[in-house]
């Protein structure tokens, strides 16, 4: 449904010897006026790097999932296929401590689960086809990107127009923001379709293969909360807010560092304790940091409360 119209009649008549494809559908944009639709636009959560990055944006995401479990509302979990075990183990674990038990990041055997259950968190993967069975949930996450490599972008392309001719293509980002954007390497003065069928092609195999996947939860028809981690423009998308880093999403969304939740854990359990009679060396045992940092716990309580 999102394929380019130009596209789509190249693969058919490439030589355009029939009349151009009818496309009724043109101009027309489908979009819910309730649905919330964020962009993290970084490729911190490409497949080369989102091992690196995995703990700073799950910890994010497990603080969303956490908030809508309080509230209530289903959650859809998107990553690429060879990071759901992984990103299913760490937020299983997280998501304990921040909600509590009965939590299940769930991967398949989608009928042996009771997906009406906000405790029960569906992960796909990008590409999944013939499922059908979110169509209720209120938020979809992407918690990694989706890209494609230079090598299967051109053999892409020359699939498609098998000329004799190999030209260089190459996928170039853009800053601010940042876009991926298909470059072909030609000659001077050399007119060819090939640039034109690089970006077609790059669209399809990546954004679309986005849009596919966030749309399982119906977000043009139904009011939802969308959170895609997409270097670039997603067709038939206008951002209500795009971020462009996972520092600025935090603000945005009040959500601390775990390395922060974690001090303001410690340092209210530093105050309980202190109200209890505790010296401040007992504090430091129990809490098993220094007696300077609970001195600084205790000095920030007293900063809050005065101010």
């Amino acid at each position: 449904g999102t394929v380019a119209a130009g596209l789509a009649r190249y693969r058919l008549d490439p030589d355009h010897r029939r009349a151009g494809l009818l496309s009724p559908y043109e101009g027309i944009r489908f979009e819910h006026p309730e649905t919330r639709w964020y962009n993290i636009n970084t490729i911190d959560g490409a497949e080369r790097y989102f091992t690196g990055n995995a703990p700073a944006i799950l910890d994010f995401f497990a603080e969303k999932i956490a908030r809508n479990i309080r509230d209530g509302r289903r959650t859809l979990l998107v990553a690429r296929k060879k990071f759901l075990g992984e990103c299913a183990h760490y937020l299983s674990r997280r998501l304990r401590k921040l909600a509590g038990g009965g939590i299940r990041v769930v991967t398949g055997d989608w009928d042996a689960v009771d997906l009406a259950d906000a405790r029960i968190l569906p992960l796909i993967n990008y590409g999944i086809s013939g499922v059908n069975r979110f169509e209720g949930h209120e938020s979809v996450y992407c918690l990694t990107g989706y890209y494609i490599s230079e090598s299967t972008l051109a053999a892409a392309v020359q699939d498609l127009e098998a000329t004799p001719d190999r030209f260089p293509i190459r996928i170039r980002t853009s800053r601010d923001p940042g876009r991926r954007v298909a470059h072909v390497e030609l000659p001077d003065g050399r007119e060819t379709i090939l640039p034109q069928l690089a970006s077609w092609t790059l669209e399809q195999k990546e954004a679309d293969v986005v849009v596919q996947a966030v749309g399982r939860v119906r977000p043009f028809t139904r009011p939802r909360e969308v959170i895609t981690f997409h270097a670039g423009a997603l067709p038939g998308v206008d951002y209500t807010h795009e971020f462009g880093s996972l520092a600025q999403a935090r603000f945005y969304f009040g959500i601390a560092t775990r390395r922060r939740s974690e001090a303001d854990e410690r340092a209210a359990t530093a105050r309980l304790l202190k109200a209890t009679g505790l010296s401040h060396r007992r504090i430091a045992g129990e809490l098993g940091v220094s007696l300077s940092t609970v001195k600084r716990y205790l000095d920030l309580s007293r900063v809050h409360e005065t101010s």
